[in-house]
């Protein structure tokens, strides 16, 4: 792996800037300073021209004789619903059946969607960071002596749970089952492995590398919203006694 985890593959994405912070009315009103917070950032793709709330990847281990599985998801707005309705796309996979494959293809997928662009993509990816714990922890070795960021995992949300497989596979389905309007949240895109895995699932499969990367990425990224959080900007802290007795007079604790 010497060298090639430093070769960069050039990035599809574009980070398109926040708008400007946002700031509390509430507070604006008491005269104790802003309190800005800045909205998170949206991406571009320059390929395609399309836009996107946050970008993300998982990974399933390999299984039996089942090759590992890395899947890289984008979640943009749902056409026509209000507030942030999310719309999964798959935008690309890759399937292994060694550990440092896997691994290696997540260094080259981060690199195309957006990892360099921005410090907020890809810092964690969605797996079971407990199988294959050593192998990973040697391949991060090997990259800290080339000065490159490791791949490190989260576990997806409710991993621990027995049934979790089921968890995934039954949000992957919902997800794919067009709505009343005829639309789907989930599209695989270009994606043909992974829709040959959901096609021939057997109905009382224990696992699917596949299934568990993509699911495990779907299942988290709906409970978690991280394309919701906002920052609050720091700021340097200002004494101002008039402002302060002001707002101490109107909640009565001068008395």
């Amino acid at each position: 792996m010497k060298g090639t985890a430093m070769k960069k593959e050039p990035s599809i994405i574009e980070v398109l800037q926040a708008v400007d912070p946002v700031f509390n009315a509430h507070l604006d009103t008491l005269h104790m300073g802003g309190t800005p917070w800045q909205e998170p950032p949206c991406y571009r793709n320059a390929e395609t021209g399309e836009t996107y709330l946050h970008l993300a990847g998982g990974i399933g281990w390999p299984w039996k004789d089942v090759p590992g599985f890395v899947v890289v998801i984008a979640v943009g707005k749902m056409p026509g619903e209000k507030g942030d309705a999310p719309l999964f796309t798959c935008m690309d996979e890759l399937e292994d059946h060694r550990i440092e494959g896997l691994l290696e293809g997540c260094l080259r997928l981060r690199d195309r969607y957006g990892f360099r662009q921005n410090g907020n993509l890809f810092q964690t990816w969605y797996g079971d960071s407990t199988c294959f714990a050593t192998l990973v922890n040697q391949f991060n070795l090997k990259l800290m002596e080339e000065r490159v960021q490791g791949i490190y995992l989260s576990d997806p949300i409710d991993y621990q749970q027995s049934n979790y497989f089921e968890l995934y596979k039954r949000r992957t389905q919902s997800l794919l089952t067009r709505d009343v309007a005829g639309r789907k949240s989930l599209t695989l895109g270009k994606c043909s492995r992974l829709r040959n895995y959901l096609q021939s699932l057997p109905l009382d499969a224990e696992d699917c590398p596949a299934i568990t990367a993509l699911g495990g990425v779907v299942y988290s990224l709906m409970v978690s919203t991280p394309w919701a959080l906002r920052a609050q900007i720091s700021e340097a802290t200002t004494n101002d006694m008039d402002d302060f007795e002001t707002y101490a007079t109107m909640k009565g604790w001068d008395k």
